[in-house]
């Protein structure tokens, strides 16, 4: 190809450029005109924005400003009553500061045909496009370049707000508007207008004389570079055949050498292909350097990183990290290595490998090549053997407290149920505010504590469940703290925080007592030697979504509770602060306790929808920290003590059950309070005597556990005798039976023991009162 003469290139690139220039022109000038129309659009729509808002808030403001009484009513002006002189003052501003900005003014104007002010008298253009815009309701804007004294001007429109209903109060008939607007407008201008009319158009008029000023400037620099371009481009095509004339003897000599490189390219993109296609991960690793020169896909995937990040890396970065360079195969002379080693990812988690490294020869240099897989699953599943065995053993440990808290419950309860009885009964015989019936207060005390007790080893044993009901649980750690504080020894100060306003709990207030008590113990048995500060705080948080502060608690969105017990004792490590929670852990000696009093705080907290943890560090203390949703509900009214009589009667009373003790006792209890009772010790003898007189007893009260015949069978075989017969069934604890069993089979009352004689009286009072 010969190159083109010099002469023919200048004149194609005088014509190009000349070309371009008109192009450039026609596209800069409906570029900058169009830029200029939004402009005016902007002002325009501003301006109209200003009319919408005095229309819109404004006016209904100061109309309802007048009903008030706050303006009077025949009050008028226009700075605040007409929208369109605001908005014509707010323009003349506005040309006052392109003015002192060095900008030309621009020609606004609300342009009508019966305008109030002369000032908005429309000229022929904008009467023409007003009855333009009312024929044409589609019509939304218009727009014409025009010229004013041999200057162009954009000339743009658009429609004013079309009169509603609301405007007729100043734009209809003139005897309806404001006196003080018809007497400063005594014409007719701006009256009798219609519904739905436009009554007026937004007109302006923008010199274009700086958009045109620009367009001289940018077409002829176009034009100039265009021409440049075009320059280069010519003299390029000179050269490019002076090019493919060296290029087309280069090609048969590439050609030759892409043949060759292309075989030995096929070997190893077929060797590489092996390589990816390995399951296990494979690095190759210089055996002087330890450093990698090349990496399978499968290696690259499990370190989660790319090519270029491994190699010419240290293989000890990424494999066997603590060993830093030292290497059986080298250090120790083997020929092959076969071990579990560490295997540190992208992100530096530690992954644990089986390894395989071996000695090669290649390309004359000495490397090693490891292979490995994965371990972790086999690793995991070896740990989760480890643990569910350990469940198991602890589940069979649970399962016999279970036994034995049952077993402990019963006796208890009948220990406890004469206690109760005769200290009550004694207490009732001595005189208010004595010394004698303070003492068995205490005794009272100590007994209702014991009888909780039981409720809580009962819970913890999962054999029954507590009320949860809206507590106000700042009222409970006030008081537990009052009773820490008598047991715990002053050298311990104890600093309280309760914020009185916190929020209700659905909880049962002798759990929530027993939280405090055994997180309070924890932490007077770590400072007991030492002494310090038992820190307790309880306030109201809200946790929002994404709250950092308790990320990872897997907390609900919501309102909660949150209850703070610290103590500035020697605190622990991260290690034995992990297992702090779990049954049987303990760090006290042998002897000092159980194991198992957080671990039933953390049971507690669990079954109340909350969540508790724990912060520790050696030298700094502890902090448990105790979260609560808080209720909506509101709690009851603490109940306020009863002094007055026990209800009492005179109906015939059955009363069943093998502890002597307990028959006598409650025997004395329900003649004190009027009945006629008649007691027996055993279930079969009390069977047959109300088979013999069912009509003779009003009620039957019996216990559940007692030998040949147990409490359930008995009121089955006493209701068939005699369906309406009103039963009360009192256990200590039985497996067998429970309120929702005992309610089937027609038992009125069922009753934990010990049974206190008040409660027993009210009882028997409601049931005989309803049969």
């Amino acid at each position: 190809m010969k190159p083109f003469p010099l002469f023919k290139n200048l004149m194609l690139c005088i014509a190009s450029a000349a070309l371009a220039s008109i192009v450039f022109y026609f596209i800069s000038q409906s570029y900058l005109i169009s830029q200029a129309e939004k402009n005016i659009q902007n002002l325009l729509l501003s301006h109209k924005g200003i009319h919408h808002y005095v229309q819109n808030i404004m006016l209904p403001a100061l109309y309802d400003y007048k009903k008030r009484g706050k303006i009077p009513e025949k009050f008028y002006a226009p700075e605040l009553f007409s929208s369109s002189f605001i908005v014509r003052n707010q323009h003349k501003y506005y040309n006052q500061e392109l003015a002192d900005s060095g900008f030309p003014d621009l020609y606004y104007k609300l342009a009508a045909n019966n305008p109030r002010n002369p000032i908005n008298k429309a000229d022929e253009l904008e009467k023409s496009l007003i009855l333009r815009f009312n024929e044409n309701r589609e019509l939304k804007k218009y727009r014409e370049i025009i010229e004013i004294d041999g200057k162009e001007y954009l000339y743009f429109a658009i429609p004013f707000l079309q009169n509603d209903k609301r405007c007729m109060v100043c734009h209809g008939k003139r005897e309806d508007a404001p006196l003080e607007l018809q007497e400063k407008y005594p014409g007719q201008g701006g009256f009798n207008e219609k519904i739905g009319e436009i009554r007026a158009i937004t007109s302006i008029r923008a010199p274009l004389q700086q958009e045109y000023h620009l367009l001289y400037i940018i077409v002829p620099s176009l034009a100039v570079g265009s021409f440049a371009l075009g320059l280069l481009l010519f003299f390029n095509m000179q050269l490019r055949g002076k090019v493919r004339e060296s290029t087309e003897s280069l090609k048969e000599e590439i050609r030759e050498k892409q043949e060759v490189y292309f075989k030995l390219h096929e070997s190893e993109k077929y060797l590489k292909s092996i390589q990816d296609s390995m399951q296990v991960g494979l690095l190759l690793i210089d055996a002087k350097t330890y450093e990698i020169a090349d990496v399978n896909k499968a290696a690259l995937n499990l370190i989660g990183t790319s090519r270029e990040n491994i190699l010419g890396k240290k293989c000890f970065s990424f494999i066997c990290p603590m060993l830093q360079g030292c290497c059986p195969i080298n250090d120790e002379k083997k020929t092959i290595d076969k071990s579990e080693k560490i295997l540190v990812d992208s992100t530096g988690r530690e992954i644990p490998i089986l390894k395989t490294a071996t000695r090669i020869l290649f390309n004359e240099k000495d490397y090693i090549l490891e292979t490995f897989i994965d371990i972790t699953e086999q690793k995991e599943t070896e740990v989760s053997r480890v643990k569910l065995e350990n469940r198991l053993n602890q589940a069979q440990k649970m399962e016999a407290i279970g036994t034995l808290a049952g077993g402990i419950a019963h006796d208890f309860n009948n220990i406890l149920t004469p206690i109760l009885g005769y200290t009550e009964i004694v207490q009732s015989t001595l005189p208010e505010r004595s010394e004698s019936r303070e003492n068995l207060s205490e005794v009272l005390k100590a007994a209702y504590r014991a009888k909780e007790l039981v409720k809580q080893i009962l819970t913890f044993s999962r054999q029954t469940e507590h009320e949860l009901k809206p507590l106000k649980i700042s009222l409970v750690i006030k008081e537990a703290l009052k009773l820490l504080r008598s047991t715990i020894p002053t050298t311990i100060e104890i600093k309280e925080n309760i914020d009185a306003q916190t929020g209700n709990v659905l909880a049962d207030p002798t759990q929530i007592h027993q939280v405090l008590m055994n997180l309070c113990t924890n932490a007077y048995q770590a400072m007991r030697e030492t002494g310090g500060i038992l820190a307790v705080e309880l306030k109201n948080i809200e946790i929002g979504k994404g709250d950092e502060k308790v990320a990872g608690l897997h907390l609900a969105v919501g309102p909660y509770v949150k209850l703070c017990v610290s103590d500035s004792g020697p605190g622990m490590e991260r290690a034995v602060a992990d297992k702090i929670f779990e049954p049987y852990f303990t760090t006290k000696k042998k002897g000092e306790g159980t194991g198992l009093g957080l671990s039933l705080v953390h049971g507690i907290v669990k079954s109340h929808g909350g969540h508790i943890t724990v912060y520790s560090e050696p030298g700094k203390g502890t902090s448990f920290h105790v979260y609560l949703p808080r209720a909506i509900i509101e709690a009851d009214a603490p109940e306020t003590r009863n002094n007055s009589p026990l209800p009492t009667g005179n109906e015939r009373i059955l009363l069943v059950d093998d502890e002597e003790q307990i028959a006598g006792l409650e025997h004395q209890i329900l003649s004190s309070l009027g009945y006629q009772v008649t007691s027996m010790t055993s279930s079969k003898q009390a069977l047959a005597t109300f088979t013999a007189n069912p009509g003779n007893f009003d009620l039957v009260i019996t216990d559940m556990t007692m030998p040949d015949m147990n409490g359930a069978e008995l009121c089955q075989n006493l209701l068939a005798i005699r369906p309406d017969l009103p039963i009360i069934l009192c256990t200590g604890f039985s497996e067998l039976i429970n309120k929702e069993k005992a309610e089937s089979i027609g038992v009125r009352e069922y009753i934990m023991k010990p049974v206190l004689r008040k409660d027993l009286a009210i009882v028997i009072r409601k049931i005989l009162d309803h049969s």
